[in-house]
C-alpha cells in the first residue's frame, strides 16, 4: 500500500528484520513499472532500508521487460529479457553518506548497467 506510510514503515521493519537474519533481498528502487519505458526516479525506504540494515548493495538492470509486457495490459510480446549486474557496494562504501546521495549513486550505476548489451 504505497501510499500508507505506515504499512510502508512496517514493510520496511519486516524487510530490515530478513536482511539482518541473513537473507537478501531484491527491491526494485522505482516503486511501480514504468508507462514510458523509461526509468524512473528512486523511492528513499529501499536506501533507508539499506542503511538501517548495514546491508550492501548490489545493483542491477532488467531490459526487455517494457517491451515484453507494458503496464495495463495482459498482451505478452516474446522479446529478449537480460540482467545487468553491477557490481556489488559494500555498506562500508556508503554507510556515512546521506540517502539522497546513496540513491543518486545507484540510480548513476543502474542507468550505466541499462546501457549496456
Amino acid at each position: 500500500q504505497r501510499d500508507n506510510l505506515e504499512s510502508a514503515v512496517k514493510s520496511l521493519e519486516k524487510a530490515k528484520q530478513t536482511l539482518l537474519s541473513g537473507m537478501s533481498i531484491a527491491i526494485l528502487p522505482e516503486g511501480h513499472r514504468t508507462t514510458t519505458g523509461k526509468m524512473g526516479p528512486f523511492k528513499k525506504g529501499p536506501f533507508h532500508l539499506a542503511k538501517g540494515a548495514q546491508a550492501d548493495i548490489l545493483p542491477f538492470a532488467i531490459n526487455g521487460l517494457f517491451e515484453y509486457s507494458k503496464k495495463g495490459t495482459f498482451h505478452l510480446t516474446p522479446k529478449t529479457v537480460t540482467v545487468n549486474i553491477g557490481s556489488p557496494v559494500p555498506y562500508d562504501a556508503f554507510k556515512d553518506q546521506p540517502v539522497e546521495a546513496i540513491r543518486q549513486k545507484i540510480f548513476d550505476t543502474i542507468v550505466n548497467l541499462t546501457q549496456q548489451s
